[in-house]
């Protein structure tokens, strides 16, 4: 899902306008960005976490993942089968949370 579907899906299930959504989905994503800027991680209970990564190698950027609510500490992905494995979402969150 990127982040046009993310405001339309948004849109039909509440009833609110898109522009409004997309009002609150830019407000939600400068307040990460500004909280993830001055640490190491951003916590949305029941949503997840977002979390900060230093490079393994000198030069490549930080990179940010999400790990989902409920998801066990410590898996690539942050869900069930790992980074793209067949078993669940994890893969996926973990790569749109860079977009």
């Amino acid at each position: 899902m990127n982040r046009k579907e993310l405001i339309q899906a948004i849109s039909a299930s509440t009833k609110v306008n898109a522009a409004s959504v997309r009002a609150v989905i830019d407000a939600v994503a400068a307040h990460l960005r500004s909280e993830m800027a001055s640490g190491e991680r951003a916590q949305l209970p029941g949503i997840g976490t977002f979390i900060k990564r230093a490079p393994k190698e000198e030069g490549k950027p930080t990179r940010i993942f999400f790990r989902p609510a409920g998801a066990k500490e410590g898996k690539k992905g942050g869900g069930k089968g790992g980074k793209g494995g067949k078993g669940g979402k994890g893969g996926k969150a973990a790569s749109e949370s860079q977009e």
